[in-house]
């Protein structure tokens, strides 16, 4: 049975017991004082074998005692649905506060998950950096090289020409030794 079904049934109980006439009953017929002019009301009327109804302090302490249990019947069904209710709100009151614990740890897991992105996004220009002074350092060996190489061509080229030099001053001393050959033979 739901909540509201409870609250409705509970408040047509309460409907019924408000609505019982309460002036309307015997005894309270009977005190009443006649108005001015009117004629006093007459008694509910009664078969004709029944006897009349006694109307004493009892009756009245009965209806009072009735009224009094209808009340704490009223009372401990309202006391039943506010225990009930607290209840209700005690189990949402701790699912809300179980979802807020949930959203706080997700909350600290996207932190710590930004905080580590943020440190790989760092990490990775930091290797960038260095790949990028990699590449200019191999860059320059490159131009070193091709330096080197055409220093090396330039070195062979002039270790050609002092060969040909070398061969060209061999003959010129080959010729002239020739020349000398009969002179010193005298």
């Amino acid at each position: 049975m739901t909540v509201l079904e409870t609250i409705s049934r509970v408040c047509t109980r309460i409907r019924g017991i408000m609505r019982r006439p309460r002036s309307s009953s015997p005894l309270r017929i009977l005190r009443q004082p006649p108005a001015q002019g009117a004629r006093a009301p007459s008694p509910p009327a009664m078969a004709i074998n029944e006897p009349p109804p006694v109307y004493s302090e009892a009756n009245h302490e009965l209806e009072t005692q009735s009224t009094i249990r209808a009340q704490t019947l009223i009372i401990a069904e309202k006391q039943r649905l506010i225990q009930e209710l607290q209840n209700k709100y005690a189990t949402l009151h701790c699912k809300q506060f179980g979802t807020l614990l949930e959203c706080f740890e997700k909350q600290k897991q996207i932190v710590r998950t930004k905080k580590e992105l943020d440190a790989a996004i760092e990490e990775k220009e930091k290797l960038q950096a260095k790949t990028f002074e990699i590449a200019m350092e191999k860059e320059k060996k490159e131009e070193e090289v091709v330096g080197l190489k055409k220093s090396v061509q330039r070195h062979i080229r002039d270790k050609d020409e002092l060969q040909q030099t070398i061969d060209g001053l061999n003959e010129v001393i080959e010729h002239l030794s020739e020349m000398v050959t009969p002179f010193v033979d005298i």
